[in-house]
């Protein structure tokens, strides 16, 4: 429940600073929830900015005693994840100027957990704001280094972006939207 209520406050703020944001809940590896989730988007926004992929899934002990298909999953939220938004976005021709990956690595600590990124992820995406045009870099490389916790951001501009147009995405049935959202 912290996470969701981290995300809430996280969309507020950056609402606050004037930016639309469209947050949705799904499985990232359910290629047809990711689609909906981009159609969805498409409709309502027409184009895509920044994509945000901070998906992870937290369990926190000694690899040793992790099975393969705990590792898979950890894995598979990130790798999988990322290949499936990518696969919407391009089904819809919807090209970002940035695509910012949360990862991070623990080695070293016991328990970690992921809503420690999601809690600062609005502060981190400020000062990547204030520090530089986010559609002027084609690649860029932070690093933060907490005690708790070590996160790579990497982000990229896709070069076919810089000017291009905004595309539509081919128009989908909404007859399986979930209730309540737009």
């Amino acid at each position: 429940m912290r996470a969701e209520a981290d995300a809430f406050r996280n969309v507020q703020k950056l609402r606050s600073l004037g930016a639309e944001v469209i947050y949705r809940s799904v499985d990232i590896r359910d290629g047809q929830a990711v689609a909906h989730a981009v159609h969805e988007v498409a409709e309502i926004c027409h184009r895509v900015d920044v994509v945000i992929h901070a998906a992870g899934i937290d369990i926190s002990r000694a690899l040793r005693s992790k099975t393969l298909d705990e590792i898979d999953r950890v894995i598979s939220v990130k790798v999988e994840g990322m290949r499936r938004l990518l696969e919407a976005l391009q089904e819809c021709q919807l090209l970002p100027r940035r695509i910012v990956g949360f990862g991070s690595a623990v080695i070293l600590l016991p328990v970690c957990a992921y809503a420690f990124g999601a809690a600062h992820a609005v502060p981190i995406l400020t000062i990547a704001a204030l520090i530089g045009n986010l559609s002027r870099a084609a690649f860029s490389w932070a690093e933060a280094d907490w005690p708790a916790v070590r996160m790579y951001v990497l982000g990229a501009v896709p070069a076919a972006a810089a000017g291009a147009p905004a595309r539509r995405c081919p128009r989908r049935s909404t007859a399986s939207r979930p209730a309540g959202r737009p």
